[in-house]
């Protein structure tokens, strides 16, 4: 008997008819490979982050890795367009999801990789809007849209154009898989996201920023922006 869980997440598939008709097949040419490292989050990751990928209108796959044993994901009935593993063992205090997300990597079979965090969110033309800013610039590495934040008291949007601690979210993030044999993510950054960002534009690599809100992002940890003095955050449009 299917579970509550994978009703909705059919569902999403089905009204989009993208079970896999978007799903991503090894040489196709500029597919994206999409990341995603989760540890006992089911709720958000298959009731926010899982659909809004389905939806998606530009070819890719989807790769989940759990960061340990998960019985109720290793059994879930997954769309064509989803690849899950899991680690066999979970070790608390180890980094979370660097290994989890490394495997992912190991599994991606894309020419452009991007990243959604297993409690964010996508708009429907996130990869459409990223892909085809960087196939715009040949000179561009990687690319980075604009994200809505979503705190117990408001929403906020975050991202002004520049690459800068605070305005680069990993959910946000799209780049040429050949990127990461110049810098790739590492174990000791506190702010992972920025510096692996930072080690990208250290080493010469340029950038296109796509002004568009395509992310939805949910910390983890609700903030209030006024005490986020680092973040430089620019009130949503009304409209």
């Amino acid at each position: 008997m299917k579970s509550e869980d994978e009703d909705r997440v059919m569902a999403a598939a089905d009204l989009t008819g993208r079970t896999g008709a978007t799903s991503f097949e090894v040489g196709y040419l500029h597919g994206v490979s999409v990341v995603t490292a989760t540890w006992q989050r089911n709720d958000v990751l298959l009731g926010r982050c899982v659909p809004s990928v389905l939806v998606q209108d530009w070819p890719h796959e989807h790769i989940i890795v759990s960061d340990g044993p998960d019985e109720h994901l290793a059994d879930f009935a997954w769309p064509s367009s989803v690849r899950y593993e899991q680690l066999p063992v979970h070790e608390p205090g180890r980094h979370w999801g660097h290994l989890a997300r490394a495997r992912a990597l190991e599994l991606a079979c894309g020419d452009f990789i991007a990243y959604l965090d297993d409690d964010d969110a996508w708009e429907p033309e996130h990869l459409r809007v990223l892909a085809r800013a960087l196939l715009a610039d040949d000179e561009a590495g990687f690319v980075f849209s604009r994200a809505l934040v979503h705190l117990t008291s408001g929403v906020v949007r975050i991202g002004d154009g520049r690459p800068a601690h605070g305005r680069v979210q990993t959910s946000m993030l799209m780049h040429r898989r050949e990127v990461l044999e110049v810098a790739g993510w590492g174990l000791a950054h506190p702010a992972e996201d920025w510096e692996l960002v930072r080690s990208w534009l250290d080493a010469g690599i340029g950038y296109v920023s796509a002004d568009a809100v395509t992310v939805h992002h949910y910390p983890s940890v609700p903030a209030d922006p006024a005490n986020v003095s680092i973040v430089s955050f620019t009130p949503p449009t009304q409209s």
